[in-house]
């Protein structure tokens, strides 16, 4: 695919727009749009980098979601799936734990 067809020019600089991956539950491919850039030059060598990054497994969406409430959800909806109850109950009090570490350390 000719990358410079993906950069569009608009009012504020250039943007583009690729796939980032698919849905991990729904099996859709997930888009997501960069820029502005100031010069298209820019705009191409992050294209070529995140590109790169789609396509070695490593590229992943920075999320203002905190940790805590990320480890939760991690926790409750994969970590969980096809372990016993005991095991589920002893990882909870271990993240628990460190997570009481982690707010007493952050004050």
């Amino acid at each position: 695919m000719d990358i410079d067809r993906l950069i569009k020019k608009k009012t504020r600089g250039y943007y583009f727009r690729i796939d980032v991956g698919k849905d991990p539950i729904t099996g859709k491919r997930r888009q997501q749009s960069f820029g502005p850039f100031k010069t298209k030059t820019e705009a191409k060598k992050e294209l070529i980098k995140i590109r790169t990054q789609v396509m070695e497994g490593t590229y992943f969406k920075p999320s203002a979601q905190d940790f805590e409430s990320f480890i939760n959800e991690w926790f409750d909806t994969v970590y969980c799936q096809n372990k016993a109850e005991t095991t589920i109950e002893t990882r909870r009090y271990i993240i628990d734990g460190h997570l009481s570490l982690f707010q007493k350390n952050a004050y």
